[in-house]
């Protein structure tokens, strides 16, 4: 198959543009990845993967870049499986997550790339992932017809590098379209950023006031303030 497009456009030319399945749940995500969806359809006893049941993924995100949706055990990058689309070069593949740094972002090997339909397009400000999955493959984290947990992200450019925005969710798939979204680690974020801001921004600086002040504040009074504010 060619794909001929015009000079400056922004699909690549070995992306291989896929319709829309029949019967997709769509799921709007939220907490950093807000904006996006993830769109998906079981396929029992697909004939595209010799009558192996699979699940036909499509995930859109509000920005130029590379973008990644993987399975996951825990909801952590490390330790998850990916499916990883880079635009400039044209590849949706997997990779198994060994790191957060990138020498530990690594692709399968070639025997395990067995993705079906892939494509990676960016258009108006958005680049969308599209690609088949086998739910079950030997050495692989499963996607069952049930509670999943999945991440997700997109980058700062096509350059495989540092995500602008990764979230981890649970998904409930059934071949009817039930859906089930649960955003995974927002609210805890949240808490940890507000109880460091209390800490390092306030309870911190008045302990070394009370020090920095002692000679001001009659002995043991602002020892007594400055270790209680520590401790808080």
């Amino acid at each position: 198959e060619i794909l001929v497009v015009d000079e400056g456009a922004t699909l690549s030319p070995t992306a291989t543009p896929v319709d829309d399945p029949e019967g997709v749940t769509v799921a709007a995500l939220e907490g950093q990845l807000e904006g996006s969806t993830l769109s998906y359809v079981v396929n029992l006893a697909d004939p595209r993967a010799g009558g192996m049941d699979t699940a036909s993924f499509i995930y859109k995100a509000p920005a130029e870049g590379w973008v990644a949706v993987g399975i996951s055990t825990d909801g952590l990058m490390v330790g998850s499986e990916a499916i990883i689309g880079l635009p400039d070069e044209g590849t949706v593949l997997k990779y198994n997550l060994n790191a957060q740094s990138l020498p530990g972002v690594v692709p399968f090997p070639d025997e395990q790339q067995t993705l079906i339909e892939t494509s990676i397009t960016q258009e108006a400000g958005e680049t969308v992932l599209r690609f088949t999955k086998i739910m079950e493959e030997d050495n692989e984290i499963p996607i069952v017809v049930g509670a999943n947990t999945f991440v997700a992200g997109w980058g700062f450019s096509n350059t495989l590098a540092f995500h602008q925005a990764r979230e981890s969710f649970a998904l409930n798939l059934e071949s009817g379209g039930v859906l089930q979204l649960v955003v995974g680690e927002q609210n805890l974020w949240r808490a940890h950023g507000w109880f460091a801001s209390i800490a390092w921004g306030l309870l911190s600086p008045l302990a070394i006031g009370a020090g920095i002040l002692r000679k001001m504040i009659k002995a043991p009074l602002w020892f007594q303030i400055h270790r209680a504010l520590n401790y808080m």
